[in-house]
């Protein structure tokens, strides 16, 4: 991240080759939206904010034209190698509204070569219909995944059955409860789905909780998000089953990634309506626990090196003996 000399310094920068423009509002990774200073170049207005990743992001309001594209390019680059290579980036984006022509973009964005992986690419953004050109420039090993055709993901339903409770988080910047989760990623590589569930569980609440050695991890449901930003992607939910006592342990999430951590009851979560301790809950969440409890699930069956074979779990009989 950039320190306030460093932040001042881009800024003035910016007011030194391009003319403040308008202040607009726009949206930021769902964020609220908030007022930001536009410039403008070559008749194309934009926007420039740097993230809490590190990257500096141009995001063009219009694509230029023809004409005007390789004076804005020439322009963003002169921008680029005089306040963006000196440590305080990890990487540069330029964002464009669709419809944009290959020509223009190989104009706006010259330097910017579409899989170079693993330290450029072009992607397409379906949720804000954006072409987004990016390119890495830190020494650092590059964290930005190529361009993929799916995305994998791995949420948990941590489940402390001791004290009958399950971990929910609300994430910065979409406030609503949520299973902990997040991306398969090169870490993960050669492990089962539930160990991604479970890296994320511990990174988001704070707490290096162990599982119960008996008691296998168990997919409770998969969700599937065809419009999803970057490509479409595939959510599996498991049930992972903490040793007892865990849900006393204080939690700590990164304040920069989780709003809140807490456990709640089964009951607290299955009887919510709408919302739950002040923020919403969805449909989804409230399955999978119940799921959860009930062995509602698919167990792994058969598991070799090319195929996993998960079969319904018989659902166990609550009833007295």
């Amino acid at each position: 991240m950039a320190s306030s000399s460093e932040a001042g310094s881009f800024y003035a920068g910016l007011e030194d080759l391009f003319e403040p423009f308008s202040t607009v509002a726009y949206p930021l990774s769902g964020r609220p939206d908030k007022g930001v200073t536009a410039y403008t170049c070559e008749c194309a207005p934009f926007t420039v904010k740097n993230d809490r990743y590190g990257a500096c992001q141009i995001t063009l309001l219009s694509p230029p034209n023809e004409d005007t594209a390789k004076k804005v390019g020439d322009r963003l680059s002169k921008f680029f190698s005089k306040h963006c290579y000196d440590g305080q980036f990890n990487s540069l984006w330029i964002n464009v509204p669709n419809p944009v022509s290959l020509s223009v973009l190989g104009k706006i964005a010259p330097d910017f070569q579409a899989g170079d992986a693993p330290r450029s690419d072009v992607v397409h953004d379906s949720q804000t219909n954006q072409t987004r050109c990016w390119k890495w420039i830190s020494k650092k090993e590059c964290s930005i995944p190529p361009g993929a055709t799916h995305n994998i993901g791995g949420t948990a339903v941590v489940v402390d059955k001791a004290a009958n409770t399950v971990l929910l988080v609300v994430n910065q910047g979409r406030p609503r409860w949520n299973l902990p989760g997040g991306s398969y990623s090169r870490e993960d590589k050669g492990q089962p789905l539930w160990t991604t569930a479970l890296r994320e569980a511990r990174e988001e609440s704070g707490v290096e909780f162990d599982l119960v050695e008996d008691e296998t991890p168990t997919l409770v449901g998969q969700l599937s998000f065809p419009g999803n930003q970057l490509a479409p992607a595939i959510n599996q939910t498991w049930s992972l089953s903490v040793q007892p006592g865990t849900s006393d342990i204080p939690l700590n999430p990164p304040e920069d990634e989780i709003k809140i951590a807490q456990w709640f009851t089964h009951r607290e979560i299955t009887e919510s309506g709408d919302t739950l301790s002040e923020y919403p809950i969805g449909e989804e969440v409230k399955l999978a626990v119940k799921a959860a409890f009930e062995r509602q699930g698919l167990s792994l069956a058969k598991d070799k090196s090319f195929m996993s074979v998960f079969s319904p779990t018989r659902t166990l009989s609550t009833k007295a003996t």
